[in-house]
């Protein structure tokens, strides 16, 4: 085998093994963000099944209950991104949405890690609040 041979061997080696690599990496992101969604998509739909049946028996307290369970969790998740999120502004608006609209109710989490984290969460936007 020539060197000129050898060179081309070796590059298109190179070539192909970053070609399947970039396929792979691609692959496995199409999954992940699929499954993110995917899970998402069945939570969402699980909660709303349970909200639906409650309010359904004349159940409000367990259907608000759980409404705002799932708020809660949105908070946390908001909060979380705030500074990374790619629309940090829209992020800004809902939290002082959520601020707003809990400062003029009585609900705090029955779970004390949650309840501490919300209100850390809403505590910059509560002032905004008018």
């Amino acid at each position: 085998m020539t060197k000129r041979n050898a060179i081309l061997l070796a590059l298109s080696t190179l070539v192909i093994g970053l070609a399947m690599g970039a396929w792979t990496v691609y692959k496995f992101g199409l999954m992940f963000i699929q499954s993110t969604y995917e899970s998402g998509l069945m939570a969402e739909a699980r909660t709303r099944v349970h909200v639906l049946k409650a309010l359904q028996a004349s159940d409000v307290k367990k259907a608000v209950q759980q409404l705002e369970s799932g708020l809660d969790g949105d908070v946390i998740g908001l909060a979380g991104i705030l500074d990374k999120g790619l629309e940090p502004e829209k992020l800004r608006a809902t939290l002082t949405l959520v601020a707003r609209y809990r400062q003029g109710m009585q609900y705090v989490s029955a779970e004390p890690t949650v309840a501490s984290h919300v209100h850390n969460a809403l505590k910059p936007f509560y002032e905004q609040a008018p």
